[in-house]
């Protein structure tokens, strides 16, 4: 009897722990996201749930391989998992400041997994110097796969941009907004020898 209400109790006490969220561990892959932090405090990104997708193999190469069967194994290259999906949920990221941050959006180190949508929605948020108020929403922004945003000040307030992106004629550079074409590196004016008074970098 004793061993059975100790069971009970335990159970109970089961039922009345918060169940945790279960997190991925995203691994880097080409849609991989990145959040620059130019203010002087941290900043935390929020991902939300993302559905990747199995990619499907072109049909000419399973052809190829069929037509080749006698001298490969043609059963044990075929991918059962073709087209299934699986939500991607991540834990948030601290950006600290003047650094960039980079949010793996893969699966298994395995390059077959891709983003399903052409959009992901972040939410970037901050701790009020006030810790009663808890954390407080930057803001909300809506980017594709393995574009980025820029927080850096201005005015006295945080501003976030998409940055600009890489192509075949320019590399990336994690500190040029979009529009504005110039680099917002928080570094970028200091003399050469010279100690960062927030992240502590020498240039």
């Amino acid at each position: 009897m004793e061993q059975a209400e100790k069971s009970e109790k335990s159970v109970d006490e089961l039922k009345g722990e918060e169940v945790k969220p279960e997190y991925d561990v995203g691994t880097p892959c080409e849609e991989d996201l990145f959040v620059s932090n130019g203010l002087e405090h941290s900043i935390w990104v929020e991902v939300r749930p993302t559905n990747l997708v199995r990619k499907y193999e072109n049909p000419m190469k399973k052809f190829l391989r069929w037509f080749d069967f006698q001298i490969v194994d043609w059963e044990s290259q075929v991918d059962h998992k073709e087209g299934s999906l699986h939500m991607l949920t991540l834990e948030m990221l601290e950006v600290k400041p003047h650094t960039v941050g980079i949010v793996h959006m893969g699966k298994d180190n395995d390059d077959k997994w891709m983003l399903r949508d052409c959009s992901v929605q972040l939410t970037l948020w901050y701790k009020a110097e006030d810790k009663a108020e808890g954390n407080r929403e930057l803001t909300f922004t809506v980017i594709a796969p393995g574009d980025g945003v820029i927080a850096t000040p201005c005015n006295g307030s945080p501003r976030v941009e998409q940055a600009q992106v890489a192509k075949w004629w320019r590399s990336l550079d994690h500190w040029v907004i979009r529009q504005h074409k110039v680099s917002n590196h928080p570094h970028l004016e200091m003399k050469k020898g010279s100690k960062c008074s927030v992240c502590g970098v020498v240039v």
